[in-house]
This record gives structure tokens, C-alpha cells and sequence, in this order.
């Protein structure tokens, strides 16, 4: 009789409780880490000032909040034919699409501030010896 009774207990599948133990204290200390090694930005560190810019009445500038805006009269273009930085099926002017010269006259404008040219030469200065994807991925 003992042997039927064990038979009808339900046995509690521990697996599936220790793994979803496991993993919540895996996140919560890698979460309580992250907060407490995370580096703060360096003030000195000239790209942390360059998104650190602010508008003359002193309000933070959101450079994703604007709207794109024709400019008749473009810089020359940098993208034409004998562009090799970009794929050749993505060249719009190479692939003599009919609107790929217009394509380059349009900029985008944030509404709260001013957002200044791409001047490739300068910002290669400026980061020289350093290592520009952790920065522009916020990689600590």
C-alpha cells in the first residue's frame, strides 16, 4: 500500500524553478554591477561635450526632435562617382538615379538649436587616437 501512495504524489519539476532562479540572479547582479562600475563621462572628453551643447537660453539641445530642410545651394557634392566609401548598389549618383544630385541637397535641422555642417577632416582630428565606435555607441 506504501508503494501506491508513492506512486500517486506529484512530483514538483525543479528544473524549470531553478533555472528561472538562476537567471534572475544573474540580471540582478549584473544590473547592481553595471550601476556601480559605470564610469561616468569624462567632462574633459571631447565628444561627451560636443551632445552636451545647449542653446542660449541654456536649455539641452535634442537633436533628434527637427526636420529636414532644402538648402538650394549644397556644398559640393562628396558623394558622386568616384565616391569608393559607399556600396555601389547604395550611390544613388553613381547609379544615375534621377533625383540623386537633389538627394544631397536637403539637411536636417533641429528645431531648438543649430546643428553646424559635417566637416569630415575636423572630426578625424578630433579623434585621433581614440576609439571612435566605443564613443559614438556609448560603449564605456
Amino acid at each position: 500500500m506504501a508503494s501506491r501512495e508513492q506512486q500517486h504524489t506529484k512530483k514538483v519539476p525543479l528544473f524549470p524553478f531553478l533555472s528561472l532562479l538562476c537567471f534572475a540572479s544573474v540580471f540582478l547582479l549584473l544590473s547592481l554591477s553595471r550601476k556601480t562600475s559605470s564610469p561616468s563621462p569624462s567632462p574633459s572628453h571631447s565628444y561627451y561635450r560636443t551632445f552636451k551643447t545647449r542653446t542660449p537660453d541654456s536649455t539641452p539641445c535634442d537633436y533628434s526632435d527637427g526636420s529636414w530642410i532644402h538648402q538650394p545651394d549644397p556644398k559640393p557634392a562628396r558623394y558622386d562617382a568616384t565616391c569608393k566609401e559607399i556600396f555601389r548598389g547604395w550611390n544613388c549618383i553613381s547609379n544615375n538615379k534621377s533625383n540623386g544630385f537633389d538627394l544631397t541637397t536637403w539637411r536636417w535641422k533641429p528645431r531648438t538649436c543649430d546643428l553646424p555642417p559635417f566637416d569630415p577632416l575636423a572630426f578625424l582630428h578630433k579623434f585621433r587616437d581614440t576609439n571612435i565606435v566605443q564613443g559614438l555607441l556609448g560603449i564605456p
